[in-house]
């Protein structure tokens, strides 16, 4: 039996305001369905699609060399709903997300568990990632290499052909 933390709580706690934020600063497709009360799960979950980086996170941080570019599915209070191209093969992640914002001048990156990897065909796979820490206050030192991976998810600057 584990002991209750509640400095871990504390944590997941104070991830909760930065998700709803990404998805106050986003438009949604449609509610998903469980979120209406169908389905087995006890919060809400809240439909959006945006890019996000992903990488495997070790003891020494984030590993870098085998990031990618994966879409959201949806988002709860605790975690996150991913589509990937590739399966991914690590316990512990971290999900970069950077929205063009004055709210949000530099990425979000949090760490989390995976939870879920389900093969969805097409070569894609379904994950699951529950958050426990946001890694810009836990983390900031090892996230620096992350920062240009990561401005890739901004939108494209348009070019005046004119």
């Amino acid at each position: 039996m584990g002991w209750f933390s509640f400095e871990k709580r504390r944590q997941v706690v104070d991830i909760a305001p930065y998700l709803r934020r990404l998805c106050d600063l986003t438009t949604p497709n449609a509610l998903h369905p469980s979120a209406e009360g169908g389905g087995k799960r006890s919060e809400q979950r809240y439909n959006r699609c945006l890019p996000a980086l992903l990488c495997p996170w070790t003891e020494d941080g984030p590993n870098a060399d085998a990031c990618s570019i994966v879409l959201t599915r949806d988002f709860c209070d605790r975690g996150i709903g991913l589509v990937s191209p590739e399966n991914v093969q690590a316990d512990q992640v971290v999900v970069g997300f950077w929205v063009p914002s004055d709210s949000m001048p530099e990425p979000w990156f949090f760490l989390g568990r995976l939870t879920r990897s389900v093969p969805i065909g097409g070569r894609f796979w379904s994950l699951g990632v529950e958050f426990h820490a946001l890694a810009n206050a836990e983390h900031p030192e090892k996230l620096d290499g992350l920062r240009e991976l990561a401005s890739s998810l901004l939108q494209p600057q348009t070019v005046d052909t004119c």
